[in-house]
């Protein structure tokens, strides 16, 4: 009997008199869905394989969910580390977008590169570009 009369009591109190909780209020995180998504698979031993986006990209993300083994990606002349569990994110201008992305994996096992697109030069911008040249 006195345990339901406490628990009884212990409910009214937390009812009527809600204890303040200190919340952070974060930022809504920037979620955008990809245009295009493309896989690439990274050969072992070296080799150097791409894929050529179409139409190019000004904004990606390239993921790896292939064990540890971390690998050289890149697009043009600049090279990255592709690092499983890490999102790299790619930005270029609209007047020298991204038009592929290459991998090369000097490790034994292959590894899977995920990439996502999320902004991308459509084809009446391309046309706005070219007519201006």
């Amino acid at each position: 009997m006195n345990l339901k009369f406490i628990l009884s009591a212990i409910l009214i109190v937390t009812l009527c008199f809600p204890i303040p909780v200190m919340a952070e209020i974060m930022p809504a995180k920037e979620t955008s869905s990809p245009r295009t998504t493309y896989f690439l698979i990274a050969l072992p031993n070296g080799s150097r394989q791409s894929v050529k986006l179409d139409p190019p990209a000004t904004r990606l993300v390239i993921s790896s969910h292939s064990g540890d083994t971390s690998v050289r990606c890149g697009e043009g002349i600049r090279s990255y580390n592709c690092t499983p569990g890490k999102r790299l994110e790619l930005k270029a201008e609209n007047s020298s977008p991204i038009k592929q992305i290459w991998a090369e994996n000097s490790h034994e096992t292959q590894v899977r590169l995920k990439i996502e697109v999320l902004e991308s030069l459509d084809f009446s911008e391309d046309l706005a570009m070219l007519q201006e040249r």
